[in-house]
């Protein structure tokens, strides 16, 4: 769902939904992505509120945070989005890192 011309806000309504949906709207803290630049969780922000359509050459961290009371798994990686959708910066963390 994530590509060039899409409303960001639309992005992060559907992601939510997703949650919602499948039963863990209680698990959901954030999502689902934040601008990928020279600082950590910089502008733009793809959130509920977003108006401004995705642009081809945009880069984001696609950053997602699940929790309850015993866990927390976090996902982040990089993308630039496409006309047709995105491409990943990297493949090299495709594994969970337990702690």
């Amino acid at each position: 769902m994530v590509k060039a011309g899409i409303v960001a806000g639309e992005v992060a309504k559907k992601f939510e939904a997703y949650f919602k949906e499948k039963g863990y709207a209680a698990n959901y803290l954030y999502g689902p992505c934040h601008g990928l630049g020279m600082l950590e969780v910089e502008k733009p922000w793809i959130e509920t509120t977003s108006e401004y359509k995705l642009q081809e050459n945009m880069t984001f961290q696609i950053d997602t945070f699940v929790r309850d009371k015993y866990f927390g798994l976090r996902w982040e990686t990089g993308a630039v989005i496409k006309k047709n959708g995105i491409e990943l910066l990297s493949d090299k963390i495709k594994g969970i890192v337990e702690l």
